[in-house]
């Protein structure tokens, strides 16, 4: 893979329905710096080379990391990542972008869910309900603590079940998606 910038970490790759290969991480001066970025590179079929990277964030702002790439059923990408203040993970929130083309193009990024100090390393996973299940973890505090954010309507909407390893018991709080 291309790299365009000092430095890299937390890559995630997704084979695409059509057999390409998109591998997406975080690259700049330095992790939790703001000049550090998401970037996307396509690896297509028959190819053995992948093409140079694109910038996919670019807040000048914040420090931008951890991206996770997930295609819907109806072949839609889904690329979430963390956005935070530098150095300030407690400041964390969940951005998305989308590509109704492969990634070839991108809607505009926008905040995911409201909570701060929340981050992503995992995709989505379609349960066979069809509910969406998504796996996050927060750092407050407090400490760092894990829950699952599960959608009944592919998206719109997540309910957050919040792990407490303490009391071994899972506590449900209903959110909704920022789409502001």
């Amino acid at each position: 893979l291309p790299n365009i910038y000092e430095t890299s970490h937390a890559a995630n790759l997704l084979q695409l329905d059509n057999g390409d290969i998109l591998c997406t991480w975080f690259s700049g001066s330095g992790e939790g710096n703001p000049d550090t970025n998401v970037v996307l590179s396509r690896l297509n079929v028959g190819s053995n080379k992948w093409i140079e990277p694109m910038d996919l964030s670019e807040d000048p702002e914040h420090s931008e990391q951890n991206p996770v790439l997930f295609q819907s059923p109806d072949g839609k990408i889904w690329l979430f990542h963390t956005s935070d203040l530098p150095h300030r993970q407690e400041t964390s929130k969940i951005c998305l972008r989308t590509s109704e083309d492969r990634g070839y193009t991108w809607e505009k990024s926008g905040v995911l869910f409201k909570s701060e100090g929340i981050f992503i390393r995992h995709p989505i996973v379609i349960l066979k309900s069809s509910d969406w299940i998504l796996p996050v973890y927060y750092c407050d505090k407090s400490g760092h603590y894990s829950a699952v954010k599960i959608s009944a309507d592919k998206g719109k909407s997540w309910n957050e079940y919040i792990v407490d390893k303490s009391k071994h018991r899972v506590q449900m709080n209903i959110i909704e998606r920022d789409d502001s």
